[in-house]
């Protein structure tokens, strides 16, 4: 079973999310496809892939816990 973590998210301009993990000293890392439909700052429950030497640990949200906005204008 792979680990699960959460926390709130942040977005790049490029789309790709990183994820703050208390004592882990890098972010993990979630490509654009794999953000479902989460938004920066969101709260988020991640599923961390198989690790790959030498490349950042990666991840999938698997859940979003709560949104950080709510109502969009536009």
């Amino acid at each position: 079973m792979n680990k699960k973590v959460s926390g709130h998210i942040k977005i790049t301009s490029k789309a790709i999310g990183y994820l703050p993990v208390e004592g882990v000293e890098e972010d993990i890392e979630i490509q654009t496809h794999l953000l479902k439909t989460a938004l920066n700052d969101d709260e988020v429950e991640v599923t961390l892939l198989p690790a790959v030497k030498g490349v950042r640990q990666q991840g999938e949200v698997t859940k979003i816990i709560n949104r950080n906005k709510i109502s969009f204008v536009g």
